[in-house]
């Protein structure tokens, strides 16, 4: 049986890429061996499964297995034993964990777990955003290790986040008083500008399960954060979402039309993704760096088309930065990136295409798990669509802490269809 102390221990293993910096420095060995250790012990502890996984996390298990194979191999073609390459297999290890714990669960506390898990994320969603709001109100960063890292904001009018334009009174703008954007402990506004559309999927999750007022507070709140931490795909991405569920529940159309509504809007605002955002760019912020980054993409599609036999399990850690860097200094772009700030383009180079056709396959179980379940259209669509909204202007999701919190979505959604099958089956059985 699950106690509830495993269950705790379960939650501090998955919460420890966003807390354990603040006792460890993140860019040091003794970060990513805790992690690395503490992850791997509760794994081989975790009980074995009393029911099978489902076929899809089944499948999802040999994926992160395959990643770690691919992150090995790298390690060993570039003798490169550094401290980057040990951190690339924290997000695979810790998802691992977080499987083989979740398919210990007996069926019969399935609905227990699932209640514990999204509430346990709305306390972790909470903590961070308060203590983001303290960071930035003081201009330091709990982390010290970021500190170094950050920029210096002279006042407001300089300020990184006035690029959004609020129609306030400049008193009763909170810009007026942040002096960075909301990084949830991660250092930067853009790692949390990852992990929030999840956390809104979550709690969007949690409201078409119970229909509980709470989550629709919870999703305000994730709006609030978003806006406060300014990464501008995820704030699209997460109004889109609430927009999306709002039709789902309470525009009365049959079934088989509104799946059909959703398809054909998920499609366009897929491929009209970059569209979107550039309107919104020139709309409501004062950055261009939406701009940039499209000729920093045309660069990056030239050079894998040019070097793709290279590229069979990607290029050692340090030579991402390099080629980007280099492509900056000769374009006269006075920015500094360490990648390609897409998501597509960064998991090619990193795992290389290998790695990327096991994303694809991600993907595609990610949205077979969900096809399992009973709101398996709306849960479908707006997970293709977080994934190409996260990739196409952020980063891969294969991070430390966002790929966990992901795969347990995926977990509680997979549990929850199995709590659905066999509710029916005892009514049918009636």
């Amino acid at each position: 049986m699950t106690s509830i102390r495993n269950f705790s221990f379960f939650i501090i293993v998955l919460t420890l890429p966003i807390f354990l910096p603040v006792l460890l420095s993140p860019y040091g060995y003794i970060y990513t061996f805790t992690v690395l250790i503490t992850a791997s012990i509760f794994y081989a502890s975790s009980p074995k499964e009393p029911m099978p996984q489902s076929r899809s996390m089944s499948a999802h298990t040999k994926i992160f297995y395959l990643f770690i194979i691919i992150i090995i191999s790298k390690a060993f073609k570039y003798s490169d034993f550094s401290n980057p390459i040990f951190l690339l297999l924290i997000p695979f290890v810790l998802s691992l964990a977080v499987i083989r714990y979740a398919s210990s669960v007996p069926l019969e506390r399935s609905e227990e777990f699932i209640s514990k898990c999204i509430e346990t994320v709305y306390y972790v969603f909470l903590i961070q955003l308060v203590l983001s709001v303290f960071e930035s109100l003081a201009g330091s960063y709990l982390v010290s290790g970021f500190n170094a890292a950050a920029k210096s904001y002279q006042g407001p009018e300089d300020a990184y986040i006035t690029r959004f334009i609020i129609p306030v009174p400049l008193f009763l703008n909170p810009f007026n008083y942040l002096r960075f954007g909301l990084s949830g402990l991660l250092g930067q506004h853009n790692q949390w500008g990852l992990q929030l559309p999840i956390y809104n999927l979550i709690f969007l999750y949690g409201y078409l399960r119970s229909r509980n007022s709470r989550y629709l507070m919870l999703m305000f709140l994730v709006i609030v954060a978003i806006i406060l931490n300014t990464t501008r795909t995820s704030l699209v991405l997460i109004v889109i979402s609430d927009v999306l569920l709002f039709f789902y529940l309470y525009v009365s159309t049959s079934k088989r039309s509104r799946m059909i509504i959703y398809i054909i809007a998920a499609v366009v605002l897929a491929l009209t993704a970059d569209k979107i955002l550039l309107v919104f760019q020139a709309i409501v912020t004062k950055s261009d760096t939406l701009s940039i980054r499209l000729s920093i993409y045309q660069y990056a599609w030239y050079y894998l088309k040019a070097h793709f036999s290279d590229l069979v399990i990607g290029y050692d850690y340090h030579a991402l930065g390099n080629l980007v860097t280099g492509f900056l200094r000769s374009a006269n772009y006075n920015v500094v990136l360490h990648g390609f700030e897409n998501g597509f383009f960064d998991m090619t180079f990193v795992y290389g295409i290998s790695g990327f056709m096991l994303f694809l396959l991600f993907v595609f179980f990610s949205v077979r798990t969900m096809w399992e379940n009973q709101h398996k259209a709306i849960l479908g669509i707006l997970f293709v669509l977080m994934i190409i909204f996260l990739n196409i202007t952020l980063s891969h999701v294969f991070l430390s802490f966002v790929l966990p919190f992901i795969t347990l979505f995926l977990i509680l959604v997979s549990k929850d269809a199995v709590l659905q099958k066999e509710l029916l089956k005892k009514q049918s059985e009636v």
